[in-house]
């Protein structure tokens, strides 16, 4: 009965031309806008049983994609079935651009033994890298991050706004046949000092 009355009373103000406040959807709009504007792409391999079975991963996946909104990244998951590697020692991982990948058992073991961690290191050789910033496999945040690690003074980092993952436009084959022949040069000279 109240809440009929309040249903009544509430049109009664509609009526009466009440103006109700409106309600404040900033975050709201704040959330939408991260969620479909991310500025970074993050990848995620989901090593573990019955992967083909996503919905058994859904609160772990639904907290990364939470997690990504709050830091305006797109996160992509990958399920990696860890009984293949174990039984097979590889899986094969989709890819978009050729084959199957093949992720190994020794290639995961190997990989624990190369971690950066943050360490500087210096390639001892000049270094170039092209970057398309449409990429949406390798975010260009990455070319970055790996930059700021390398101590060496011959470092160039080039971002191409509308490059994607595979650079392989008339335009961007031209820069890397550049870039080669700028590097083939600078080690000629090197060597004939």
């Amino acid at each position: 009965m109240r809440r009929a009355q309040a249903v009544r009373r509430h049109a009664r103000n509609d009526r009466l031309d009440i103006l109700a406040k409106s309600a404040d959807l900033s975050a709201w709009n704040k959330l939408v806008h991260s969620l479909e504007n991310p500025q970074h792409t993050v990848t995620i391999a989901l090593v573990g049983k019955y992967v083909d079975l996503t919905e058994s991963y859904k609160s772990l996946s639904e907290a990364l994609t939470h997690a990504g909104i709050h830091t305006r990244s797109r996160v992509q998951i990958h399920y990696v079935d860890s009984e293949a590697i174990e039984r097979d020692g590889v899986y094969y991982q989709p890819s978009a651009y050729a084959e199957p990948y093949p992720i190994t058992r020794h290639l995961i073991e190997e990989g624990r033994a190369h971690l950066l961690e943050g360490n500087s290191f210096d390639t001892l050789c000049p270094v170039r890298i092209l970057q398309g910033m449409r990429d949406p496999d390798v975010p260009w945040s990455h070319a970055l991050s790996l930059v700021d690690l390398l101590t060496g003074n011959d470092v160039e980092l080039s971002l191409i706004k509308d490059g994607d993952h595979r650079l392989s436009r008339p335009e961007d084959i031209a820069r890397l046949e550049a870039v080669v022949a700028e590097l083939v040069e600078k080690v000629r000279n090197i060597h004939t000092r």
